[in-house]
């Protein structure tokens, strides 16, 4: 085996998604709360969701999306419920997000669905 290659195996150990057992690894894993307007003019939370997304092209696009219940982090590993599915996944960064429109919807035209990676399905 190449020093390359040898380094690269060393990489993937190191990183928190180098590790084997069978959570899929995001790059990043997002718990969103989206908020919209009620009638009297207040924001109140609409939905929580988890989105994962992945690096290509440069950028950071949606992998996946799901409406989520109860959301933990355990190390590197992220938690939620949906419905009554457990789901989990490993991570290399876990950020919580208060928003008024929906961050999948706004990067749907940035990747083509062929280049979707469906994790959970």
């Amino acid at each position: 085996m190449g020093a390359d290659m040898l380094s690269l195996l060393l990489l993937l150990f190191v990183n928190g998604c180098g590790e084997r057992d069978s959570l899929p690894c995001v790059d990043v894993v997002e718990l969103n709360i989206v908020y919209a307007e009620d009638q009297m003019g207040s924001y109140a939370p609409r939905c929580q969701q988890v989105i994962t997304w992945r690096w290509s092209g440069g950028e950071l696009h949606v992998a996946e999306w799901m409406i989520a219940g109860d959301f933990f982090t355990q190390g590197e590993r992220a938690y939620w419920v949906n419905g009554q599915e457990l789901y989990g996944c490993r991570f290399r960064s876990v950020r919580k997000t208060h928003t008024l429109e929906d961050p999948e919807v706004l990067d749907r035209d940035e990747l083509s669905p062929h280049d979707r990676v469906p994790y959970f399905k």
